[in-house]
């Protein structure tokens, strides 16, 4: 899930690269970068009044990116209510 300004549309997500573990290690050097693909036929949805895109992201090896990386599991949502905070994950 991102926003809909980063993926617009399928072609979008379709050329992408997702980028996980980008990040400076103690040492100053740059830990190994873990690449997947995003697989918009499989499925994509979008909103840009509300900002969002959600696509599916190819396998890899026999795994999913959440094997690896993990994942919000969405299934036992909590009901937001109006002035109820929420935290939203940003790219940097």
């Amino acid at each position: 899930m991102t926003n809909n300004h980063v993926f617009e549309d399928e072609e979008d997500a379709r050329v992408a690269k997702l980028q996980f573990n980008y990040r400076l290690c103690a040492d100053g050097t740059l830990a190994p970068v873990d690449v997947w693909e995003c697989d918009p036929d499989e499925m994509f949805k979008t909103n840009p009044d509300l900002d969002y895109s959600i696509v599916n992201v190819k396998k890899k090896d026999g795994k999913n990116a959440s094997d690896i990386w993990g994942h919000f599991d969405l299934r036992h949502s909590v009901i937001l209510s109006k002035n109820r905070r929420v935290n939203i994950i940003q790219h940097p």
